[in-house]
């Protein structure tokens, strides 16, 4: 097995992509991706356009450990 962890700086604290592979394929999971209501969303933009490049659009579990 093989587990991958990414930490993405989305200037309020950070954002992981955790992936690892199983027998029936690629796994992802995204760990706290979010800002705070009045903060610029450029920075999503990258980190989005990447994720998405990598999962192919398949995420397995989104995980929120607090809310803003």
């Amino acid at each position: 097995m093989t587990l991958t962890v990414r930490a993405y700086n989305v200037l309020f604290g950070d954002c992981i992509l955790v992936s690892w592979d199983e027998d029936d394929g690629a796994h992802h999971a995204w760990v706290d991706f979010g800002n705070m209501g009045n903060d610029p969303n450029a920075v999503f933009d990258v980190v989005y356009a990447d994720a998405l490049a990598r999962t192919g659009g398949r995420l397995d579990l989104a995980l929120v450990t607090h809310r803003h």
